[in-house]
């Protein structure tokens, strides 16, 4: 019962932000229409970017931990490359191998916390995993628990992750859009997504609201100094980003899940 519980609360969730991804795209493309005329590897552009939305689908709507974290890392990688988008910009490249470097701590951290859930359950399937979190070990379930932090912030860019979402603005500016307005929230869905296990790991629980809070603090720093539009709302968004996390470490999934929204 428990297992079927988990279930459906997860479809509860991917609907809500598969259709906030779904709105966000549609916006997104309907402007680089007009934007990304002028762009010789627009083509390229357009299927990345299909491709991007794609994937990020993927992993809201499965219940496999293998296609979770096949379409969480293709997510990442696709993004860096849209972030580097501009060919022969030595910054739009360095700033592309930076998101990816980012990305690759974060996503190994995931590898490492599912791998772990699969190996305890004897399955790949994310609600029975869920439904037996509670079995795990105390130093177990907040080592796969911490993990999953460490996901969650590389792909908020919180710090030390920032930098990637910093010295991505030399990304056509549809691709900020995505960014700030979308894929920077798959950290919170994350969280949110294996909840159980968050709940059972008070160590974690802690570290996601240390992480969160000085998240939070940073971004507002870096938004007070910063005097281009686009670094101030990066720096911004990495406010957002902290107080989200910080929200998952407190508990209030129901908050976090309204940040994303509203963010």
């Amino acid at each position: 019962v428990d297992a079927t519980a988990r279930l459906e609360e997860a479809k509860g969730l991917a609907l809500a932000i598969g259709f906030l991804t779904l709105f966000v795209a549609a916006i997104v493309a309907a402007f680089s229409l007009r934007y990304m005329r002028a762009d010789r590897r627009s083509a390229r552009f357009f299927v990345t970017l299909g491709l991007l939305v794609a994937v990020v689908l993927a992993f809201l709507f499965t219940n496999s931990l293998i296609v979770l974290a096949a379409a969480w890392c293709a997510s990442g990688w696709l993004l860096a490359g849209l972030i580097g988008h501009s060919e022969g910009w030595r910054e739009a490249e360095a700033a592309a191998w930076r998101a990816r470097l980012a990305f690759i701590a974060g996503d190994a951290a995931l590898l490492a916390a599912l791998g772990l859930f699969g190996w305890h359950a004897g399955s790949s399937q994310a609600h029975v995993v869920l439904a037996g979190a509670s079995t795990l070990s105390p130093l177990q379930i907040n080592a796969a628990a911490l993990l999953l932090v460490v996901a969650a912030a590389a792909r908020c860019a919180l710090p030390p992750f920032s930098g990637w979402l910093l010295s991505s603005m030399t990304a056509p500016t549809p691709v900020s859009a995505l960014m700030h307005a979308g894929l920077v929230n798959a950290g919170g869905f994350l969280l949110v997504r294996f909840a159980p296990v968050l709940e059972a790991a008070p160590v974690a629980r802690m570290a996601a609201v240390a992480l969160g809070l000085r998240g939070a603090i940073y971004g507002i720093g870096i938004m007070l100094v910063r005097p281009d539009v686009k670094r101030a709302l990066a720096g911004s968004t990495v406010s957002q980003m902290g107080f989200m996390i910080m929200s998952c470490g407190l508990g209030a999934y129901a908050a976090t899940l309204w940040h994303i929204v509203a963010h």
